[in-house]
């Protein structure tokens, strides 16, 4: 990944996952923010899945995606738009927004790890707005399907806490 391709961070190391017979990976572009890209592992060819600059084009180095059955589900944000949750089959044409999760986010949550955890057949993750604050959100890789599972309080001051999901089998754990 040429250093043109990011700015600060040219790939999240934490964002690595197995799909399929590719690796998926979240790189980072200065003109069109996070970006999820795929190594094939038979020819080693990169593929970044240039997604158009806008709404929801950052994350942070610590970003993780969730590798389901057959896609990929991960977020992007700017404190301006929100965050916004996007479903992938590995192609550019197969990547879809699934749900803006609202304006009215902290900036502190994008510069935190934007961290997409698979729980079995579910995804859970921490998303923001301006009307419900934190929430811990599941998802199936469909809009009808990604709903708000809890509220989760604000650290000190109104500052953002990403909180620490570990999974065991198919159920995850969390702590704010």
């Amino acid at each position: 990944i040429d250093s043109n391709e990011g700015f600060p961070f040219h790939l999240q190391p934490s964002s690595l996952r197995a799909f399929g017979n590719e690796l998926a990976l979240l790189t980072n572009a200065e003109n069109t923010g996070t970006e999820l890209s795929v190594v094939d592992s038979i020819t080693n060819a990169l593929t970044i899945l240039d997604l158009a600059p806008g709404p929801g084009s950052g994350a942070s180095f610590g970003s993780t995606i969730a590798a389901m059955d057959g896609f990929i589900l991960f977020l992007r944000g700017d404190a301006n738009n929100g965050l916004h949750l996007y479903r992938s089959d590995g192609t550019l044409a197969g990547t879809t927004l699934v749900m803006d999760m609202g304006t009215g986010v902290q900036f502190s949550q994008l510069s935190q790890n934007i961290v997409v955890t698979r729980v079995g057949a579910r995804a859970i993750f921490q998303s923001e707005n301006a009307q419900n604050g934190p929430q811990l959100w599941g998802s199936d890789g469909t809009a009808a399907g990604t709903v708000p599972l809890i509220g989760t309080p604000n650290g000190p001051s109104g500052f953002y806490v990403q909180p620490l999901i570990g999974v065991v089998g198919t159920h995850a754990y969390y702590g704010v």
